[in-house]
This record gives structure tokens, C-alpha cells and sequence, in this order.
């Protein structure tokens, strides 16, 4: 019976370490399951400048881009974006980066100087843009022909042609050559000033020549 009882008991015992051992295995293999799910389902979520969200996997990070795949088909394409188009980056351990957004270089500058150089031109145009010509034509064409019909005939198309660039007296055609909205500026505010002077002269010349018209015919009849 003493023999048996031991028999027994060294069943009992490598039963016992046997058992052990298939819950250490067990427990090792739910472990790596556990942290191939969690690496699996980890993600990095990427913020970008304009508010939307992604979630990602990152693939890559270099000084002015970032690689990654779309979490819901990593094993799809990978993507690069410029890192300029990131607002903040959330890696999968809750680390944040954020990313500072490059402004346009010389943004606000460039709006000042095209405001003062549309304004110099506007300026320049009232002050140093006299050509006379056209509406002086057009005022002695009213008065001497016939109700002032030719006062018309020639002011509308002068008045709907723009100045050639030799009348302009342009006062620096150095900055009016290289400077598009200086240019701009000027050509629309002389051709401005020449259709009110040729409108101006052409009605006081059709009233002239209407008035003398009328005060001719009257006399003579």
C-alpha cells in the first residue's frame, strides 16, 4: 500500500508540474495575442492645417514630409504629405508633435506695395497726364459744324479709345516698365481723365454748335 501511495503521489506531482507548464504556455500564447492586437489596432492620428482628421499608421518622418498608410488599409499605398500641411501629429503612445504652419513669405508686403504702387500710379496719372488734344478736337467739332453733330462724330471715338503709351508723359517709365500694377494703375486713370475731358469738351462743343445752328436758322428765316 506505501508503494502504491507514493506511485500516486508521483503521478499526482508531474501532473501537477505538467499542468503548470500548459498554463504558462497558454498564458504566453494569449499574451502575444494580446500584443499583436494591440500593436495591430494602435494608431497615430495626424491633424491637418485646414481641421480635418486621419487616422494613420506613420510610416516615415524626414525634415519636410511624412510617410504613412490609412489605418483602415495598412496594407495599402503609402502616402507622403508636406509636413507644412500638418497642424499636430499624435503617435500611438499619446506623444504629441505639432507643427508650425509656414506663412507665405512676404504675404503682407506683397499686399502693401501692390496697394502703394496702384496708389503711385493713380497719382502719378492725375499729375503728369495733360494731353489736351482729343478733347480739344472734339470741342472745336461741336461748335463749327452743324448742330454739333461732328462735336459726336469725333469725341465718341476718342473717348472710347485709351491713350497710346508716347502721350502718356510718363514721369518714371523705369518703375512703369518693370512694375505691372504701377502700369495698370496709371494707363486706367489717364484713360479715365481723357474720356471726361473729351465728354467735358464734346458737350460744351454740341451745345455750342446747336445754340449757333439754331440762332443761324432763326436769323435767316
Amino acid at each position: 500500500m506505501q508503494e502504491i501511495a507514493l506511485f500516486f503521489c508521483f503521478i499526482s506531482y508531474h501532473l501537477k508540474k505538467k499542468n503548470q507548464m500548459k498554463l504558462k504556455l497558454t498564458f504566453l500564447t494569449i499574451l502575444t495575442l494580446l500584443i499583436t492586437q494591440i500593436h495591430a489596432f494602435s494608431q497615430d492620428i495626424i491633424v491637418f492645417q485646414d481641421g480635418s482628421i486621419a487616422k494613420v499608421k506613420v510610416k516615415k518622418i524626414s525634415e519636410n514630409q511624412i510617410e504613412y498608410s490609412k489605418f483602415d488599409n495598412l496594407s495599402g499605398p503609402i502616402y507622403t504629405i508636406s509636413s507644412e500641411k500638418i497642424l499636430s501629429l499624435t503617435y500611438e503612445n499619446g506623444s504629441v508633435e505639432k507643427f508650425q504652419a509656414q506663412s507665405k513669405p512676404n504675404q503682407e508686403n506683397n499686399a502693401t506695395d501692390f496697394e502703394d504702387m496702384k496708389i503711385k500710379g493713380m497719382a502719378d496719372a492725375t499729375n503728369f497726364y495733360t494731353k489736351s488734344g482729343p478733347g480739344t478736337w472734339s470741342l472745336l467739332s461741336g461748335i463749327f459744324t452743324n448742330y454739333g453733330i461732328g462735336g459726336i462724330i469725333v469725341g465718341l471715338p476718342c473717348a472710347l479709345t485709351p491713350p497710346k503709351t508716347h502721350n502718356l508723359n510718363i514721369p518714371n517709365y523705369d518703375l512703369f516698365r518693370t512694375n505691372p500694377t504701377y502700369e495698370q494703375a496709371y494707363r486706367e486713370k489717364a484713360f479715365e481723365i481723357k474720356k471726361r475731358k473729351v465728354w467735358k469738351n464734346t458737350l460744351i462743343g454740341v451745345a455750342v454748335g446747336l445754340i449757333a445752328t439754331i440762332a443761324y436758322n432763326a436769323e435767316k428765316y
